[in-house]
């Protein structure tokens, strides 16, 4: 990039920061300033009618505390629930018709749909509505009219239920209030039952004013993983109870935190996938959440055309000031290309060349400077090959430092990506399948202790192969765990005492059946420089497979012990043993094998038993392969059908 232009970008940026940062700042607080202004309305119109909305259903919940004290009520409600097969019975109708004077003045007052008496049983025996009384009469209170009323919710307190379409009424959006109903003893007797129209609410939240164009106010409530509207909305008139978005999805932010029961404002993405100003807020007396919201779009039409306006002066003032700066540049950066000119002589070999000039400024100092340096420069090139020599063989050295270097790294990033990989595939196993394979096992055991005496043999005996599958399953998953960890655990070396910790396995293993017959023989004194815990591990799996694989046995024989091929070391197994190295080794007199699958024992998941006759998930020995490698000695095994086994290792 040239002088001239670096100058006059220089000069650009110096008048144009300034310039821009001017615009942009009040731009930005014009549009800060008009979005407080619209939250703030959107906040108290959402406000006011929360406020309606909490006032309307707290009167509606003070009228249904005054029905629970009605003495018409606590009368005859017993007598409806008790003749309610007879209702063409003198007292039924005389009942009846007491309630019907009191209870029908009062829906109309309350401008409700319906006054229903439910029985202790959940059956309506009483409708200040006729159309219910012909759907509904000794039918169970429904909510909505598929599924039965939650009773449990209304029981001891006053229930607000979720809304519903009456079919009775051309499916009218509408919602129940129950309360329970008692005698003059205290004796529960029933419940009262309030349906309330939502056409009246939807009133009250369906006035747009002050909402421009684009503004609305909705309500919503969760449901499971969705949260259904509640409202015909001004962009969808059917979308009461009939539209729903997805719990945590991209759409509907602003009733997506209304119904978590938070309350707040600000831009965010409607249910259409519009950017909206919102202010939303949590009814906590009905679980319901309410949203206020109008279109960015036409909230900020004016400062649309502020930007506008902004971006025309900003491209002037560009233009302007692109004409000054290439002037200014021009007349600095032809001594600059004049000295460059030199140089370029200069560095070619010309070291006789004077660029001097008589300019009194930086530039024609820097010139003088120049002239003054090519001649000093001349007076050491008698040595310049002997040093060009000298830094070319060094470079050549730095150069296969480098690529060792660089191979190092490389190595180590391969290193790096595998424990990376190992790390990534024990979090899968630990996480990815204990999920799930623990629902299971929960879930069937579950139905084992609920539900066997329902099911018959077969049923059961499903049930517990599932469990016996989800338990060898995590015994799997842990010694997968184990085996990957032994591979990548850091080596602790210390004087490890194999005598003691055989002993205390072999306690173990004794107390977990005591009433086998066995015997161990452990060698005293035995002891090695090596990892404790990991040498904990391979006596556990080699004493461990020995006490399972001699449990069918009358009598058990262990042995622990040790040997010392000094001179010629026998060929065991096929391993040849370095002489002087100590040879442990595990034996039994159990169950044995053919030895012409002894290559196989040591890699994962190979067995040579079934699982009725021996249960295990053939990791052990493998675990402890890799043990003994990494202490590095060797594994070997010898066996006979009938006769027994014997596991040798080195460290």
């Amino acid at each position: 990039m040239s002088i001239r232009l670096k100058l006059t970008i220089a000069f650009l940026v110096f008048v144009l920061v300034p310039s821009l940062f001017v615009g942009v700042l009040t731009f930005t607080n014009y549009k800060k300033s008009l979005e407080t202004i619209h939250l703030s309305n959107l906040q108290d119109i959402a406000s006011f009618k929360a406020d309606k909305l909490e006032a309307y259903f707290a009167g509606l919940k003070a009228n249904i505390e005054i029905a629970q004290g009605y003495y018409n009520i606590k009368q005859n409600l017993p007598v409806l629930t008790r003749l309610a097969k007879a209702p063409d019975s003198p007292e039924f109708l005389s009942a009846r018709k007491m309630l019907d004077a009191q209870l029908k003045r009062m829906e109309s007052v309350l401008l409700l749909s319906d006054i229903m008496l439910v029985s202790t049983g959940g059956e309506v025996v009483y409708t200040s509505n006729p159309r219910h009384n012909l759907t509904d009469f000794m039918h169970p209170l429904r909510e909505p009219h598929q599924t039965a009323f939650n009773f449990t919710e209304g029981k001891d307190k006053i229930y607000f239920a979720d809304v519903f379409f009456d079919k009775a009424q051309d499916n009218t959006p509408v919602m129940l209030i129950t309360a329970p109903a008692f005698d003059f003893k205290g004796v529960f007797i029933g419940r009262i039952a309030f349906e309330v129209d939502m056409r009246s609410i939807y009133k009250i939240i369906q006035d747009a004013t002050g909402l421009g164009d684009t503004g609305e106010v909705l309500l919503g409530k969760k449901k499971g993983v969705e949260v259904v509207f509640l409202n015909p909305l001004r962009h969808d008139p059917e979308a009461a109870l009939k539209k729903s978005i997805s719990v945590g999805g991209e759409l509907g932010g602003p009733i997506q935190e209304a119904v978590h029961g938070r309350k707040g404002a600000g831009q965010l993405i409607d249910y259409r996938g519009k950017e909206v100003i919102a202010a939303w807020r949590y009814l906590p007396s009905l679980d319901w959440g309410m949203v206020a919201k109008i279109d960015t779009e036409e909230a900020f039409a004016d400062v649309i055309n502020l930007r506008r306006l902004v971006i025309i002066i900003l491209i002037i003032i560009f233009l302007l000031c692109s004409i000054v700066a290439v002037s200014i540049a021009q007349s600095i950066s032809a001594p600059i290309k004049n000295l460059s000119k030199g140089a370029e002589i200069i560095g070619s070999g010309n070291l006789d060349y004077k660029i001097g000039t008589n300019l009194k400024d930086e530039i024609g100092q820097l010139s003088r400077a120049f002239d003054k340096m090519t001649g000093d420069l001349k007076k050491i090139t008698a040595s310049r090959d002997e040093l060009n020599s000298e830094i070319t063989e060094r470079k050549r050295a730095e150069g296969k430092i480098s690529s060792l270097n660089e191979e190092l790294k490389h190595h180590l990033f391969q290193l790096e990506a595998a424990n990376r990989e190992l790390e990534a595939f024990s979090y899968s196993v630990s996480h990815d399948l204990r999920a799930p394979l623990r629902s299971v096992a929960g879930f069937s055991q579950a139905l084992v202790e609920d539900y066997a005496d329902k099911l018959d043999a077969e049923g059961r005996d499903s049930l517990e192969r599932i469990l016996a599958a989800t338990q060898k399953m995590g015994r799997l998953i842990d010694d997968l765990l184990n085996l990957s960890r032994v591979s990548r655990s850091e080596m602790k070396r210390e004087e490890v005492n194999l005598s003691g910790l055989a002993g205390k396995i072999a306690d173990m293993l004794r107390q977990s059946q005591p009433e086998r017959q066995a015997e161990f023989i452990i060698a005293e004194g035995l002891a090695a420089r090596g990892d404790e815990h990991l040498l904990t591990i391979v006596l556990e799996n080699l004493l461990g497979n020995a006490w399972k694989f001699t449990g069918k046995n009358p009598q058990t024989l262990i042995e622990f012990g040790m040997y010392h091929p000094f001179n010629s070391p026998p060929n065991l197994g096929g391993e040849q043993v370095v002489a002087g190295k100590d040879v442990y080794f595990v034996k039994d007199n159990g169950a044995g094998f053919d030895m012409l699958y002894a290559g196989k024992v040591f890699s994962p998941f190979q067995r040579l038993h079934s699982m009725n006759e021996f249960p295990g998930t053939g990791i052990g020995l493998a675990t402890v392969k890799r043990i003994i490698n990494r202490h590095g000695g060797n594994v070997w095994i010898e066996a006979e059908v009938g006769k027994g086994t014997t596991v040798y290792f080195t460290l």
